[in-house]
Order: C-alpha cells, then sequence, then structure tokens
C-alpha cells in the first residue's frame, strides 16, 4: 500500500475507492484504496501499485471513472491490508499506552554474533532471491519438511516459473514476496504436498502465461495472502487446492479470470474474495467425478459472514436471503439460488453438479423427503423427464438381514413438467419417497444439468420429513 497527495484536481476529476489507477503515458497500473477530498484541488490517496515501478512528483494519473491529477509528492510506503478491518473493541494499557511485542522469528533466530539482542521485529527488508528475468530457478525435488520463511522472491523468465517443486512433501513456505515480471508463472508444482502461508504475490499485469502457480497433481494450501496484477491468471489448480483468508484480484485485477480450474482441480476456501474483473473462474478440460465435479466452495465469500457461494462448471449456487429476491418466502428466511448460466451441463448421474447433500435418520417404512423449489428461468425445468435438469437422489438400505447383509438402493423424485413461475409464491416442489428395511441413515442429494443464460432456481433448503 502507497500512500500520495495530487493536486490540480477539477471539480469532478475526484477518485473513486475501488478504481482502476492509471499512469498517463505508460503501462503503470494501481487501485484506489482510500481516497480523502481536500475539497480543493487537493486530496491524500492510498493504493496499491506495481511494486517494482515508481511514481514520482508531477507524474499524470487517472483512475477508470473519471479522477485526474498529478501527484505532488513521491508515493511513500505504508502497509498493506489483506485481512478485515480490525471490528473488536479498544484496549489500552497504561497511560493509554500499548505494546508490541516481537513476533515468533526473534525467540528462533539463531543469535548468530549477538545479533538477535537487536532485533526486535520484522525485518523490513527481506533477503532477495532475484533471477533476473534469466531462465533460471530454485528448486527442489525428492525433498521432505522443508520450509522457507522471510524471502523476497523476483523475476524468473523460466519456464516452470521462479520455484519449482517436484516430488515433494511436506514443504512450506511462510512471510515471503513473490514479484513476477517476466512472462512466466511464479511458482510450479507437481506431485507435491505445498502449504504458503502470510505472503504477496505480484504480477507485472502483462503476458499470457503469468500466472500465481500451476499446481498438477499437488495439494496445495494458501493462508493469509494476496494475489494480484496477474497477466493470465490468478490461482490455477489441477488438483485439491485450500484457501483461507485470500484476496485474488482485489489490490489490482488480474488480466484474466483470478481461478482456473483443470483436469480434476477443486478448491475449497473460507474468508476468500474475488475481484472477478475479467472473470471469476474458468474450466479447462475438466474431469467430471460423482462427488467434486470440479467446483469451488467458499465459505464467507467476499469474506463476509454467512455468505456462502459455490462455482460449479455449469454456473453458480449460493446463500441468498429470500427477501431480496423474486420469490416470496416458503419456509426459510435464506434460500439456495442457482444461476446456471454456463452452457456445460454433464447428461449423466455420475457427472452432474451435486448441489446439497443432506443425510437424515429416519424410521423403518415408508418415508418421503422434500423440498420446495421455485422457478424463474422463463421455461419449464423436467420437461416430460423427472431428471432431465434438477432432481433428488436418496440412498437407502431396502434390504436387511444384519449388518454384514443388506442392499442399498436409489429412489429418485418423480417431478416432470415444472413450469415457470406464474407469480412470487408459486413454489413447486422435489421429492422422494422410500421404503426403508430398517431404521436408518437416508443420504440425498440434489444433482442439476441444466443452462439458462438468464434465469435462477431457488430451493428452500429446508426438508419436509413425512
Amino acid at each position: 500500500m502507497w500512500e500520495f497527495t495530487v493536486d490540480g484536481m477539477a471539480g469532478g476529476a475526484e477518485f473513486t475507492v475501488g478504481s482502476q489507477l492509471n499512469h498517463t503515458g505508460n503501462t503503470r497500473k494501481g487501485k484506489v484504496y482510500t481516497f480523502t477530498d481536500n475539497l480543493d484541488t487537493t486530496a491524500t490517496i492510498q493504493s496499491v501499485l506495481d511494486a517494482e515501478q515508481t511514481w514520482d512528483n508531477t507524474d499524470n494519473i487517472t483512475d477508470a471513472d473519471g479522477g485526474d491529477a498529478e501527484l505532488s509528492a513521491n508515493a511513500t510506503a505504508v502497509g498493506f491490508i489483506i485481512d478485515r478491518e480490525y471490528a473488536g473493541t479498544t484496549v489500552t494499557g497504561t497511560d493509554g499506552k500499548f505494546q508490541i511485542e516481537a513476533d515468533e522469528d526473534y525467540s528462533t533466530r539463531p543469535d548468530v554474533g549477538g545479533l538477535r539482542a537487536a532485533w526486535d521485529a520484522d525485518a523490513h527488508d527481506l533477503p532477495i532471491v532475484d533471477f533476473n528475468n534469466e531462465a533460471y530457478q530454485l528448486s527442489f525435488s525428492g525433498d521432505v519438511f522443508y520450509k522457507l520463511k522471510n524471502f523476497d522472491f523476483k523475476d524468473s523468465n523460466d519456464s516452470k516459473g521462479i520455484i519449482l517443486y517436484l516430488n515433494v512433501r511436506q514443504m512450506a513456505m511462510t512471510g515471503c514476496l513473490f514479484k513476477q515480471n517476466s512472462n512466466q508463472i511464479c511458482l510450479t508444482s507437481t506431485t507435491a504436498g505445498l502449504v504458503i502461508k502470510r505472503f504477496i504475490a505480484e504480477g507485472s499485469g502483462v503476458g499470457s502465461a503469468q500466472r500465481f502457480n500451476s499446481s498438477i497433481t499437488t495439494a496445495i494450501t494458501l493462508i493469509d495472502g494476496a494475489i494480484y496484477n496477474m497477466g493470465d491468471t490468478g490461482i490455477a489448480s489441477g488438483e485439491y487446492t485450500e484457501l483461507a483468508n485470500i484476496n485474488v484480484g482485489i489490490e489490482m485485477l488480474n488480466k484474466d479470470d483470478d481461478i482456473s480450474l483443470t483436469r480434476k482441480g477443486f478448491l475449497f476456501g473460507k474468508d476468500v474474495k474475488l475481484g472477478g474483473t475479467n472473470g471469476f473462474v474458468e474450466y479447462i478440460n475438466v474431469f467430471a467425478s460423482p462427488r467434486f465435479n470440479c467446483s469451488i466452495m467458499i465459505e464467507n465469500y467476499g469474506k463476509v459472514l454467512g455468505e456462502h457461494r459455490m462455482f460449479y462448471p455449469g454456473g453458480i449456487a449460493q446463500r441468498s436471503a429470500v427477501s431480496g429476491e423474486t420469490p416470496n418466502k416458503k419456509l426459510s428466511d435464506y434460500v439456495l439460488k442457482i444461476t446456471p448460466n454456463v452452457d456445460y451441463a454433464y447428461k449423466y448421474e455420475e457427472g452432474q453438479c451435486v448441489l446439497f447433500e443432506h443425510e437424515y435418520e429416519l424410521s423403518s417404512g415408508s418415508n418421503t423427503i422434500k423440498y420446495w423449489l421455485y422457478n424463474d428461468v422463463g421455461a419449464t425445468l423436467n420437461n416430460g423427464d423427472a431428471t432431465a435438469d434438477i432432481y433428488l437422489v436418496a440412498e437407502y438400505v431396502d434390504s436387511f438381514g444384519d449388518t454384514t447383509a443388506y442392499t442399498i438402493t436409489k429412489a429418485y423424485s418423480t417431478e416432470a413438467t415444472i413450469a415457470d413461475a406464474a407469480d412470487a409464491d408459486d413454489w413447486d416442489f422435489l421429492s422422494a419417497t422410500m421404503t426403508l428395511a430398517t431404521a436408518g441413515k437416508v443420504r440425498i442429494r440434489c444433482l442439476i444439468s441444466y443452462f439458462d443464460n438468464t434465469g435462477d432456481i431457488f430451493i428452500d433448503p429446508k426438508a419436509v420429513l413425512s
């Protein structure tokens, strides 16, 4: 985060928070984080800027929403916010003072030559590993349990990126910076297990190959970080990826989708914010699977508590307050909103997207599970075929001798020809009926294979059991 003052700003040429910042006459980009108008021709701006480019006095800058002024002072670094603003109470100590404690590195750092005694905080200047845009890289092959901490990695023109992890296990990186000016990725991991925590990855905004990572047959976990200004996509995953407190394309936009899934890529996230300026998710040669279907599931999407979202190859499913949507409330205040706006629908059960999966303990005998559905796609769902577009599948024990002699079967919902809703109260439903041979657990899934470019489907998540 950088701060600078501007002058020569005419009325109507104020800057807009969140707008892309442009350095007139060249390719330097930024993003306005805060804007303080002095109500004359001057203002103070905090912005994310390219870390390797200077923004100097008298340079002209504009933003995408009409801002226009000149720098009146050189940009100075003021910090970086990845997490949300602090929301707790203010705690004061003696005489209103507060205490800054040394971080963990202070106690673990070897006391070489008595240097540790003077080291009471994070280093402001990290050790730099700079490949100067040549075809060299830092490579790990067959290694286990290595941990890299507090490095600044820069600029490799190697096709595998700045760092290569090959056939490694339990590798970790903490407190590292990545800066890539070449048209290459930052790191490649193949057949690896990798954890990266407390990091910033920045591209230069150019090049179709520039992205943070390429992870094939790799389980990768990213925690407390930001990825931005990549010439291509932000994150690329061909295997399992886990994100926790991550920004992608927020500080500055990426030039393509923020996330790219290939092969059997699957991503689970919590407290993840995506910019989405040039797209949220792209799918490349993805494989269908009964369980994951190359989906992205994010809890607290946008770092908003309770806002959950799933990106799947055929669209988006998200938690939504029914009060702000077309239908009136049926049972619940919050519903599942499905926007099937990508023509990527699988036509067989094993490859279709699982919108949700619930389990219920039911008694033996006949049981029915029903979910209310609101059709707002402007067309008929399941037209003549109850499993054509959206349906339920319930698995249950239909014959039972003992715990080693039993059979499991499936029951499907039977609702065909679900018409487009006539009004806000015109809810339909999906229901599956089964006869259990013994009391026990029933697993029920809702599957979808449908495309509509403009409409939505709503499901009330509260089941009706009978």
